[in-house]
């Protein structure tokens, strides 16, 4: 019977032993308490979770954690700097370039010079902007085209040139009527590397050919521009100033043959054209 007793009492104990571990697991070892709990998870536990319920880990074994600075925030701060210091240096530019180019509007040369040289060019140089308004400068208000050639031929002046800088040269040269050098500065910018010429460029020479009664060598360039690869098709400005210029030279039939080209190519006539053919004379009208 004793025996029997004993027995009994010690199945009882070894059946309590796992509600015991449950109970206080802190005589576990970690790691011990983290495989346990992974593989043996509560029923209000997600399984797929193997991060320990609360309470688990006493609190000498959590490991607090510390805000750390990210080792890319000084790099960040840098660069935040940086862009900050672009933009108030782009502002103080563009509001340099507006008095440069009021100072030339106003035609006060002298002052546009002495801004751009002690002022803009020193604290910013080779900037196309400042450069391209002193150019334009040159060519509209200099008594001839010489001052604003040796401007452009300047050799602190040659990598900032661009399509703009060229065609303010061709407009001075057609705004005097030089219309040779006009066509051989033209003619030249074809040839220049890396400089792309625009439907903008075609229009300024077809339209100084034109105003200055060339207009034969304006209908070459404008049959040229065809024969480009890509082809550069003439636009509404293109169309407009060669019927403008046809109307004055008193050639309507000619104009007309341009007017239902431009219709065939699907543009539609502005104000210049329509105003043209308003005031074309009665005998020269169609059906």
């Amino acid at each position: 019977m004793t025996m029997t007793m004993i027995a009994v009492t010690t199945l009882l104990l070894l059946s309590l032993l796992p509600a015991a571990a449950f109970l206080n697991l802190n005589f576990l070892p970690l790691q011990q308490r983290t495989n346990l709990f992974s593989t043996v998870a509560p029923p209000h536990f997600n399984s797929t979770d193997h991060s320990p319920p609360p309470g688990a880990f006493a609190d000498d074994d959590v490991e607090i954690a510390r805000p750390r600075r990210h080792p890319s925030n000084s790099n960040s701060d840098r660069e935040k700097k940086r862009i900050s210091s672009l933009r108030h240096r782009d502002r103080n530019l563009r509001e340099m370039n507006y008095r440069l180019d009021a100072l030339v509007r106003a035609r006060n040369i002298s002052a546009a010079e002495t801004l751009y040289r002690e002022t803009v060019n020193a604290t910013f140089p080779n900037d196309r902007f400042s450069f391209n308004i002193m150019l334009n400068c040159y060519s509209k208000h200099s008594p001839n085209m010489s001052t604003a050639l040796s401007f452009f031929d300047s050799p602190k002046n040659t990598n900032i040139k661009d399509i703009i800088s060229y065609q303010t040269i061709l407009s001075g040269f057609i705004r005097r009527k030089q219309l040779t050098e006009a066509i051989s500065w033209f003619k030249n910018m074809r040839n220049v590397p890396n400089l792309h010429l625009t439907r903008s460029s075609y229009n300024s020479i077809i339209d100084g050919l034109g105003r200055n009664n060339h207009i034969d060598e304006a209908e070459h360039w404008f049959t040229y521009m065809n024969t480009l690869n890509p082809p550069l098709k003439p636009d509404i400005i293109t169309y407009s100033t060669m019927i403008s210029n046809l109307f004055k030279q008193n050639r309507p039939e000619c104009a007309l043959k341009y007017f239902d080209l431009m219709l065939a190519n699907k543009i539609a006539p502005n104000s210049i054209v329509l105003s043209n053919l308003v005031a074309m004379p009665t005998d020269s009208t169609r059906s």
